[in-house]
């Protein structure tokens, strides 16, 4: 199968469709930052398959995928759309710098921010930039909500565009702008005080929109809630505030439970907390709305035998009742949503080999990666192991569930997709043979597979010429030689050739790395036509008849002949 860019396939490629499709349109699936979907997802049987990217770089964002399309960014700026079902890659873009941030899709758009701030609007079919807006250095991941897109940046701003004819900025949030206390004059007059407005520090968890507001974390260890619309002036307004004891790394999620709706947000102080999404009496006062307090705190346990906080980098999940988030000091946890009371935690690392990614959930499975370089799958009722892999390299991304499928990468660049068990598929391989002539191009296609190949093609490029030739039905083992005829060749030049077996991804196969072949060959000139041998002719009326149009009925006398005198000697 050939792809818009070259890829190295370390592993197996399958194709196994599920019975329930689903999109993980942004990180943590959805605008609550839920992280999780319904599904019959199932702990995975087969590694469907697995591949690199040729410059092997370094992997921070986690995957996003959108009707059966996976899309992938790495810290090489690369932004790929490949499919999710056999990691055939349909289109590739380049960005100006490193993409850490998670891109988010919504209908055809694939919202994608590289460090520098450089963000781009894809189209999700072919790549081609739509749109696009600079924001300033940033490693935010996109949240969309309605029409919106929202991210922060390292100034500790966050912003908001819509989307529906270019990028259109709503309004930019400034943290310095929020103090947190008043001071009155001696007239009474009650103003902001300055002298404590927040620190402009980074914003980098994607942001959770809910009830018409937005809600992130910041550096300067604060939770902030601001309003979704906007005041009209490319400004908005604060809704409230909380300190925390320390920075705020990942994402908050909005959690249903039996109190009410609650946002959940980890901290590095060792504590994930729990807020009222709409506190009441948010936004009364303009300095900075409302000092919200918690409904709850969970404080993850100091590492074993230290008195070191156990810092939460991962951004919580929550699914049926339970919050579920790892820590610092290489667990995971679940933790009871409505009162903060923990149901289990389970060891996936340690204080070296931390878990920092964030986990992902469905049919009461979390799924999370560890710097242990294992994928752990993890009962969400008890917190038992239910399996593990183990990757090439530690994971700090996060995973993306598909229906019955897990994706997600590695810090090596590799990206992985689990699924059910690996059917058999067949396995095609290509080579060119003998070197072309001025006028022929020869392919051999061989299924070293074990199911049978469908009928494809074999895609030769040379120079300016794109050569289809045509395969028929392979059975497993066995070979085709197939030939195009109808080409012109630089006679006696050396030349660059390619050839991709099934370039437009027809056959469903368990080994990709061998769909195509390259070569700088010579080509040759073609052959002579085959000498013609000595024509006798005898003349017969106005034509002649050659000597060859005779040999058959004279043989044939002369067998008469021999026969009748072997008759006579009897």
């Amino acid at each position: 199968m050939r792809r818009a860019a070259p890829l190295a396939f370390v592993a197996t490629l399958v194709f196994l469709a599920p019975s329930v499709a689903a999109d993980w349109a942004s990180f943590h699936a959805d605008s609550f930052n839920t992280g999780a979907i319904e599904s019959d997802f199932n702990v995975y049987e087969g590694l469907w398959w697995s591949m690199k990217g040729a410059s092997a770089t370094e992997v921070q964002a986690s995957p996003v995928v959108k009707e059966g399309r996976l899309i992938t960014a790495d810290m090489g700026g690369n932004v790929r759309a490949v499919d999710a079902e056999s990691g055939f890659e349909f289109w590739t873009y380049k960005m100006p710098a490193s993409v850490a941030g998670t891109p988010a899709v919504a209908g055809d758009h694939v919202f994608v921010v590289d460090i520098q701030g450089n963000l781009k609007s894809l189209n999700l079919g072919d790549g081609r930039v739509e749109y696009q807006a600079s924001v300033g250095p940033t490693r935010s991941s996109i949240a969309e909500h309605e029409g919106k897109i929202f991210l922060g940046t390292e100034a500790g701003e966050m912003k908001a565009f819509a989307y529906q004819n270019g990028l259109t900025l709503l309004w930019t949030f400034r943290s310095q702008q929020v103090a947190t206390e008043t001071k009155t004059d001696s007239k009474g007059v009650v103003t902001c005080d300055s002298a404590t407005n927040l620190s402009p520090r980074p914003i980098r968890g994607k942001p959770a929109v809910y009830d018409g507001k937005v809600f992130f974390g910041s550096h300067n260890h604060y939770v902030l809630a601001v309003s979704e619309g906007g005041n009209g002036d490319l400004t908005t307004s604060i809704k409230w505030i909380y300190k925390t004891n320390d920075i705020i790394e990942g994402s908050p999620t909005i959690a249903s439970t039996s109190v009410g709706p609650l946002l959940v947000v980890g901290s590095y102080d060792g504590k994930a907390y729990a807020f009222r999404p709409s506190p009441s009496g948010e936004g009364v006062t303009m300095c900075y709305g409302l000092k919200a307090t918690p409904v709850w705190t969970y404080q993850v346990p100091s590492v074993q035998g230290t008195n070191q906080v156990s810092r939460i980098h991962s951004s919580p999940a929550n699914a049926n009742g339970k919050v579920f988030f790892g820590a610092n000091n290489g667990h995971v946890y679940g933790v009871f949503a409505n009162n903060g009371t923990r149901a289990w935690d389970q060891t996936a690392g340690n204080e070296i080999l931390q878990v920092t990614g964030s986990p992902a959930v469905s049919n009461n499975i979390v799924v999370i990666g560890s710097e242990d370089k294992n994928v752990y799958w993890i009962n969400a009722n008890t917190g038992a192991i239910l399996k593990k892999y183990q990757a090439q390299a530690a994971i700090k991304a996060s995973p993306a569930i598909d229906a019955g499928r897990t994706f997600l990468a590695g810090l090596d660049g590799t990206w992985y997709a689990f699924g059910p068990a690996v059917p058999d598929r067949p396995d095609l391989s290509v080579t060119l043979t003998p070197p072309p002539v001025v006028n022929k191009v020869t392919a051999v296609v061989k299924n070293e597979g074990k199911a049978n190949s469908t009928a494809t093609i074999v895609r030769v490029y040379t120079g300016n010429l794109v050569i289809d030739i045509d395969v028929g039905p392979i059975e497993p083992g066995k070979s085709a030689t197939v030939t195009n005829t109808n080409v012109t060749l630089p006679k006696g030049n050396a030349v660059a050739i390619r050839a991709f077996v099934d370039p437009t991804n027809l056959v469903r196969e368990s080994d990709e790395s061998d769909n195509q072949y390259s070569a700088t060959v010579k080509v040759a000139a073609a052959p002579p036509p085959p000498a013609a041998g000595p024509v006798v002719t005898t003349t017969t009326g106005k034509g002649k008849i050659p000597a060859w149009d005779l040999a058959v009925p004279i043989a044939l006398l002369a067998v008469g002949l021999l026969a009748r005198r072997r008759l006579g000697q009897n």
